[in-house]
């Protein structure tokens, strides 16, 4: 059965789970909702959201709460570590 593109939305955090300890990577492969995805669609969930965090982190102004924009970077460079393990 093929899934929904849409179904990528469903993922969880690639970044957030990284930063935990754990592996996405079994998470996304149960999943019923992803597990059927070609690997080039769950990628483009944590691709999109890395290039959205770490853009905003470097793009605020002098006033942004210095550990909101920390959060941003590390949660983005968390989601482009995963994706180069998976490659």
């Amino acid at each position: 059965m093929e899934r929904s593109p849409d179904a990528r939305g469903a993922l969880p955090s690639g970044a957030g789970v990284s930063l935990s300890g754990l592996d996405p990577q079994p998470i996304a492969e149960r999943h019923p909702l992803t597990r059927d995805l070609d690997p080039a669609q769950i990628d483009a969930v944590p691709a999109a959201r890395s290039g959205f965090l770490l853009r905003t982190a470097a793009s605020v102004g002098p006033g942004t709460d210095r550990r909101l924009v920390d959060m941003m970077t590390a949660l983005g460079l968390a989601s482009l570590r995963w994706l180069r393990s998976r490659r």
